[in-house]
């Protein structure tokens, strides 16, 4: 498995860390990045979700901390979205 970058380009290389299947690879930054799967021959790219930055802004944060947010159901739970062109759903508890 390989974390390619949006150009195409490999940024690192993964290792199998658990027989599981829990992988790890170092980079020196958080770039935005897509995996490359190898299953047996066939190639998968898809989007890994901790590629993505916390989508909690601070506000949000900070009124769900003083129990004063008032739009708690835009937040929270399974919201919607696509971010950066990818479509997906956010999660938040």
């Amino acid at each position: 498995m390989t974390a390619l970058a949006r150009s195409g380009e490999t940024l690192a290389a993964f290792w199998r860390v658990h027989v599981a299947g829990l992988f790890e690879a170092e980079v020196s930054e958080r770039p935005e990045y897509r995996l490359c799967i190898d299953w047996d021959g066939v190639i998968q790219e898809t989007e890994d979700p901790y590629s993505f930055p916390p989508l909690l802004g601070e506000l949000d944060v900070y009124l769900l901390a003083q129990g004063r947010h008032r739009r708690i159901a835009e937040c929270l739970g399974a919201q919607p979205m696509t971010w950066d062109g990818a479509p997906g759903v956010r999660f938040a508890v």
